[in-house]
């Protein structure tokens, strides 16, 4: 079932709002999919729409209105298994990020 009007609505104020709240270097994404904190990073991954997932970065205790610590973009969705699992993957240079929901993985 679709949204009501009203929801969609309300959603649209509630990114507008989001998006006001963000450095300006990325205060634009189709939608937000997840913000987490590790104990030394906050980290944003968003949805670019055809240019695939944004993974965003910031060393605590930077704050989501400051410029970024680390930028990547053409990030990919994967899934894994049958279940619905699912991650997001970022190339940056010799790393791949690999981000969970909740975890954030790096591996050479």
């Amino acid at each position: 079932m679709g949204k009501s009007e009203y929801e969609k609505i309300y959603q649209e104020k509630l990114i507008a709002k989001n998006k006001a709240k963000l450095h300006k270097s990325i205060n634009e994404y189709l939608r937000a999919v997840f913000v987490w904190e590790t104990e030394r990073f906050m980290v944003r991954v968003d949805n670019m729409g055809e240019e695939g997932y944004r993974y965003v970065s910031w060393r605590k205790p930077k704050k989501q209105n400051q410029e970024p610590d680390l930028i990547i973009m053409n990030g990919s969705k994967k899934l894994d298994g049958t279940g619905g699992n699912h991650f997001y993957s970022f190339r940056n240079g010799d790393y791949e990020y690999i981000c969970f929901k909740g975890q954030k993985y790096i591996k050479q």
